[in-house]
């Protein structure tokens, strides 16, 4: 039973970003008239209606708001929001007061890697079987913004970062655990920290409610531990009693004692990479236990095509294709990146910095039969650098560059100059973008114009 929670004025909103806005604007919708958006920086979009709060002393008494939704930018704890909560005041975010008011069927999805494609392609295969589907979260949409258009018989996807889920108060119906790792460590204190806040999301469901998790993933076993729910296994490396395994190249369905070969296979689908069939086999779970129909599950799955700038091919030129990775933040999205390809290969690699460990990367580098050349940019170019040259001796070339058109050019000419014109160019940096470019999406959108670009040279 959900212990629910009334919304009282004043009301603060911590964060000007896109969620903190469209919150206020769902508020603004309800007919609430005492909110304030509180930011360092100047906030010039506010809602008519709303007030503002910048400057360096933005979080000076908190406690003068009766509700503050929290923006996943912000920690839970940080001593302001404690003092706050400690004189009375109730602390939640967009998606635990979605959680609290949704009428339907939630399914929650975190994970280090793959959350976006998972839930693109679970709700693909349910609405293929006639569901009425809404997405939102962390792949960009704020539940919010749907929750007035959501009747009993709809279903919702959530992603989840381990940000919204670190003080999430209610759990989704069906909870998946996709590969879990180490990721946002100049945010969380430590992996164990990161590991727990996913495990947030899972801890309040009930016998009744399903757990979705990945059997090769040592984290995600970890957190299948704080799930009260039925729990169902996926795996690429053994059987499973209930759920989904890899076996003699195809998945099976394990359900009710009963096996069935569902002939997916990594060779017939249109994602490249064979870590994607774990992400295939979580979207498959979820949609069967939501009632979807198994035959037009396997259909959509066929035809999903993958989201933008998660391993997307963008051309080919002269025999060499070129591939846009630029979603791989974290070391282990750029192995199972170039663990997709056989063929000759130049990697553009760098970027922000997020202190991630590299070692198990350049290991990897350095194991590719493969690997031509490896093109360095951004401010981790140097780290990367050494950390390459401390794991053993190359056979490829490292390259630093400062611009982003050369890294690219160098990279479609070592394939020219090794392979004679076949092979592929891979942008897929291991790290965030910040500092030059605004976002991922940006880095991914330049890199696919000045690609596009080269063959007007």
């Amino acid at each position: 039973m959900k212990n629910l929670i009334k919304i009282a004025e004043p009301i603060g909103i911590l964060g000007g970003g896109v969620e903190g806005i469209s919150t206020a604007e769902y508020l603004l919708r309800k007919n609430y008239t005492r909110i304030e958006i509180l930011d360092k920086n100047i906030i010039t979009n506010i809602p008519k209606g709303t007030t503002r709060t910048n400057g360096e002393n933005y979080l000076e008494n908190l406690s003068r708001f009766k509700t503050i939704f929290r923006s996943p930018g912000f920690r839970p704890d940080i001593k302001e929001l404690n003092t706050a909560r400690a004189s009375g005041t109730y602390i939640t975010s967009a998606v635990s007061y979605f959680l609290q008011e949704c009428p339907c069927k939630v399914i929650g999805i975190t994970g280090t890697a793959g959350k976006g494609t998972a839930c693109s392609i679970a709700a693909a295969a349910l609405q293929e079987s006639g569901f009425t589907v809404h997405l939102g979260g962390n792949i960009g949409t704020n539940p919010l913004d749907f929750l007035d258009n959501i009747n009993k018989n709809h279903i919702t996807i959530l992603e989840i970062s381990s940000f919204q889920a670190m003080d999430m108060e209610y759990s989704p119906h069906i909870c998946t655990v996709l590969k879990t790792t180490s990721e946002h460590l100049n945010w969380h204190t430590d992996v164990e920290e990161y590991k727990i806040a996913k495990a947030q999301m899972v801890k309040n469901q009930s016998p009744d409610d399903i757990f979705i998790f990945n059997g090769d993933s040592k984290g995600a076993v970890e957190i299948s531990k704080y799930s009260k729910g039925q729990k169902f296994e996926y795996s690429l490396n053994h059987q499973v009693e209930n759920g989904i395994y890899l076996k003699d190249s195809s998945l099976h369905l394990c359900l009710n004692n009963t096996v069935n070969n569902i002939d997916i296979t990594e060779k017939n689908t249109l994602l490249k990479g064979k870590f994607n069939l774990e992400n295939i086999s979580a979207a498959i779970l979820i949609a069967v236990h939501c009632g979807a129909k198994l035959d037009s599950v396997i259909n959509s799955v066929k035809k999903f095509k993958g989201l933008q700038h998660r391993l997307e091919y963008v051309t080919t030129q002269n025999n060499i294709d070129f591939y846009n990775d630029s979603y791989a933040t974290r070391p282990d999205a750029t192995i199972a990146a170039i663990n997709s390809f056989n063929q000759p290969l130049a990697l553009i690699l760098g970027g922000s910095e997020k202190y991630a460990d590299f070692s198990q990367l350049a290991s990897n580098l350095l194991k590719h039969p493969s690997l031509k050349s490896v093109q360095l940019i951004g401010q981790t170019a140097e780290r990367l650098k050494s950390e390459i040259s401390l794991s053993g001796t190359p056979d490829f070339e490292i390259n630093i560059f400062e611009d982003f058109k050369e890294a690219i050019e160098y990279s479609f000419n070592s394939i020219k100059k090794y392979s004679g014109n076949n092979g592929v160019v891979l942008l897929s940096p291991s790290c965030a973008s910040f500092g030059m470019f605004e976002n991922y999406k940006q880095r991914g959108l330049i890199f696919k114009d000045l690609v596009l670009g080269l063959n007007k040279q």
